[in-house]
């Protein structure tokens, strides 16, 4: 038996569709009256996605899965109308809503409803709305601090603390002013006492606790001002030179570049954020395709350019790898023109590259908003 739902067809025995005699396929008779002769097949205007899980049903029996990209209500109607309504439905969606465990002492279940279900009380309403304006503060504080100093022509002097003064001739490069660091300090010590608060008042176990993203997100968030002042420390409070090359400075400019997950604390008060970060995580298959296709794409086309161009006494191709960032930036149709075909067959190249990169990008992105629409209608 052939059945072609929207054009996709699916083919099986006669006796499996005929496990099921209540049903609009199991039903012989039914099925007699939908075959079509001509195209000896039987032809479904319906939600293919949908079908795709009723005849893996029909093959395998157990449960009805709705797919994670599929809405249930419309899982549902597609269910009624083959007749498999009073068959068990499983909707994936309870592995991202199950209910979640709730302390049982009575003040850490009134903190951990504040904390984690903000929006079921003022009172929770009004710490969420403290917390997200603390990192505002946090995030434009990290910004204006890269802001050369206007009242002074000399370069800038970077202290920890109010005591070093302009005329040091060695001093710390962790903030640029001491008013920053004051700012980072109040910051870091309300960030500690909210992760600290989530961690006491948690019914998880204490594994399960730091596998969570956003709790993740809390930590990283907190740890670079203590890596910094343990840096500064073990320096003695002294910069590595005047240059600002030495390793206590490279070590700090990269402590300073983690405070910026801080702007991802927001996830937990914007649906929007929650609502990216699910799509990006059940889109990862997804992700991992386009990833193997564009190295794939790009080590083809940066070959074939290099051989194309290699005869050209000014080719900005000097090697397979001088082409990769060349292959990227036309695939993904950025061209910033840094490198460009000199000769009449590496723009050929550079044309189907940049074709091509249109092709591979857009293959995988039916599926990733199919998950966005789901989880938007979900939340």
């Amino acid at each position: 038996v052939v059945v072609n739902v929207s054009g996709l067809r699916f083919a099986t025995r006669a006796r499996v569709f005929n496990r099921l005699p209540e049903t609009l396929l199991g039903n012989l008779e039914k099925r007699k009256d939908l075959y079509d002769p001509e195209t000896r097949e039987i032809f479904f205007d319906r939600h293919r996605p949908s079908f795709e899980a009723i005849f893996d049903y029909y093959l395998r029996g157990g449960r009805l899965k709705c797919p994670y990209q599929v809405p249930l209500d419309v899982f549902l109607e597609e269910v009624e109308f083959f007749g498999l309504s009073g068959h068990p439905v499983e909707d994936n969606l309870h592995l991202s809503t199950c209910a979640e465990p709730e302390p049982k002492h009575p003040l850490k279940k009134k903190i951990w409803h504040v904390l984690e279900k903000p929006a079921e009380s003022i009172v929770g309403r009004a710490v969420g709305a403290f917390i997200v304006a603390v990192v505002l503060l946090s995030t434009i504080s990290f910004c204006v601090e890269t802001i050369p100093m206007s009242d002074s022509q000399q370069p800038r002097r970077e202290v920890v603390n109010s005591n070093t003064t302009e005329n040091d001739s060695t001093s710390n490069i962790a903030y640029t002013h001491f008013a920053f660091f004051w700012i980072e300090t109040v910051c870091i010590a309300f960030f500690t006492a909210e992760v600290t608060a989530r961690y006491v008042v948690t019914p998880k176990t204490t594994e399960k606790f730091l596998k969570n993203i956003t709790n993740i997100i809390d930590i990283v968030a907190i740890i670079p001002y203590f890596l910094t002042l343990i840096t500064i420390g073990l320096a003695n409070g002294i910069a590595a030179t005047a240059s600002q090359q030495g390793p206590v400075y490279v070590f700090l400019r990269i402590f300073r570049l983690f405070r910026v997950v801080r702007v991802f604390k927001l996830s937990r008060h914007s649906k929007g954020l929650r609502i990216l970060g699910k799509t990006l995580r059940a889109s990862m298959n997804e992700f991992v395709i386009l990833s193997f296709f564009m190295i794939v794409a790009m080590v083809f086309f940066s070959s074939v350019m290099y051989v194309t161009e290699a005869s050209h006494p000014r080719t900005n191709y000097t090697s397979i790898p001088d082409g990769f960032w060349w292959a990227v930036v036309t695939m993904t149709t950025v061209g910033y023109g840094d490198n460009t075909p000199l000769t009449v067959g590496g723009k050929i190249v550079g044309a189907v590259c940049a074709v091509t990169g249109l092709l591979v990008i857009a293959l995988p992105v039916p599926v990733i908003v199919s998950n966005f629409n789901y989880f938007y209608r979900t939340e």
